[in-house]
């Protein structure tokens, strides 16, 4: 099981520390190729050997989150595509959705 995994790794580069010190290192060249010849520069700390479990929790409790984040994506992407295609055959009128007023008896069939 690997210390520093991809959920740390991404929160440890969108952190502000990490973020000033590439904002630091790029100066005028905005692009992230210009950060990459400065990555070995990069300075953050590592747990020492009593504190490690505390990595592995946050690894475990970060992989939750992402993953359902992902899957929150999807679903968004899902969602997106399907407004895409509905919302126009709606505006023009080919598929219609049926309105039921509040005093409608049959409201509850």
């Amino acid at each position: 099981d690997p210390m520093f995994r991809k959920f740390f790794i991404y929160a440890l580069l969108k952190s502000k520390f990490i973020q000033q010190q590439i904002d630091s290192f790029t100066g005028d060249e905005t692009t992230i190729m210009h950060v990459g010849k400065h990555v070995d520069k990069l300075k953050f700390a590592i747990p020492d050997k009593g504190n490690i479990k505390i990595l592995h929790i946050f690894n475990s409790i970060s992989e939750e989150i992402f993953n359902k984040m992902l899957i929150i994506q999807d679903e968004i992407q899902t969602l997106s595509q399907l407004r895409d295609s509905l919302l126009p055959k709606l505006m023009s009128g080919k598929i219609r959705v049926p309105v039921k007023n509040k005093g409608d008896k049959n409201e509850s069939k």
